[in-house]
């Protein structure tokens, strides 16, 4: 492939990642809040009373809170993983077709890759997404990654990194053969 294939891959892949995550953020907001309130200071009494609060306490923008963050994740995970899958589907094809267990380790290779590159990006969204204003350690994406790297060394930048990959290889494995058998089966059908 050109080069110009691999840079659609990678925008096509990051600009779906960064869509689909700015979409599910309110959601993703609602669930941090409610995750982290504690049971003797309930703030929230469940979806609608936290969605009702958050946006008359912040505006409506309060629902999209760490949403750029989250995309600067989002977005080159999924860019890596489309195009991983596209670099590593010759390898895993017998005359040009991906078998169902080459589908799910396609899958899988693709996700590891992803979330290898990107793993920085997700220890430093969880650190910012925790930290109060009582207790703020970090100003901001690139100031976390130099500190946590400087204080705590490179390797805590991969913090959970094992556990992440544990749980991608079936979820983005699933994802790729699911994705994949659905196709065929329209195919077959229409």
């Amino acid at each position: 492939r050109n080069s110009r294939d691999v840079s659609q891959q990678l925008v096509s892949g990051g600009l779906a990642g960064a869509i689909a995550k700015t979409l599910t953020c309110p959601l993703d907001v609602v669930k941090i809040v409610l995750q982290v309130q504690s049971r003797g200071s309930r703030e929230y009494d469940g979806v609608f009373d936290a969605f009702s609060k958050i946006i008359k306490r912040d505006g409506i923008a309060g629902l999209w809170k760490g949403n750029l963050v989250a995309i600067m994740r989002i977005a080159p995970y999924n860019a890596v993983k489309f195009l991983a899958a596209e670099k590593y589907r010759p390898y895993f094809a017998k005359e040009g077709k991906l078998s169902p267990l080459a589908r799910l380790v396609c899958g899988a290779s693709a996700g590891i890759t992803a979330v290898a590159a990107t793993y920085p990006l997700d220890v430093i969204k969880t650190r910012l997404t925790v930290q109060t204003a009582d207790n703020k350690l970090y100003n901001g994406v690139f100031d976390a990654f130099f500190k946590i790297w400087k204080n705590e060394g490179f390797s805590k930048l991969y913090s959970g990194f094992p556990t992440t990959v544990f749980g991608a290889i079936p979820y983005e494995g699933g994802q790729f053969f699911a994705y994949s058998f659905i196709q065929d089966k329209f195919k077959a059908t229409y």
